[in-house]
């Protein structure tokens, strides 16, 4: 083999090995990403229970919401947004959005809000927290 030949089989082995290199760093960094989710959502398993829901519609288009949330988990919940999601058959009406600041493990809170829109044509409720999702039909509700 001459020299010219021994250059260019080193530059080939050379971009192989660096080519190499660079997939192992980001095989080695999706699994590590990967991981940390996997750790993350198990961790973060909330038990929320909503329980003592009301409604109140005495006025038209003007509805009090009133309900009591208890945090049936390990761990305290902070800085978690509540969706309340009203829906009229599939489609969603109206969304009522409350964070939690602070709720320890045990502990409850009852929230009490005022809001303005169309009541009659809810056909259930929906709570989202952190991708956690309790339905409620109206049904089944105390008025």
């Amino acid at each position: 083999m001459n020299l010219k030949n021994k250059k260019i089989l080193a530059i080939i082995f050379l971009i192989l090995g660096i080519i190499i290199i660079f997939v192992s760093v980001i095989i080695v960094f999706v699994e590590k990403n990967k991981n940390l989710n996997n750790n993350t959502n198990t961790e973060s398993e909330m038990k929320l229970n909503i329980f003592n829901f009301q409604v109140d519609t005495n006025t038209t288009n003007a509805v009090r919401i009133i309900f009591d949330l208890r945090n049936e988990g390990d761990k305290t919940i902070s800085n978690q947004d509540l969706l309340l999601n009203f829906y009229h058959n599939d489609d969603i009406i109206y969304v009522y959005e409350y964070t939690i600041d602070e709720l320890a493990s045990l502990d409850e809170t009852t929230i009490e809000t005022n809001l303005s829109f169309e009541y009659e044509e809810i056909t259930k409720y929906e709570f989202v927290i952190d991708n956690l999702k309790q339905e409620l039909v109206p049904f089944s509700i105390t008025n």
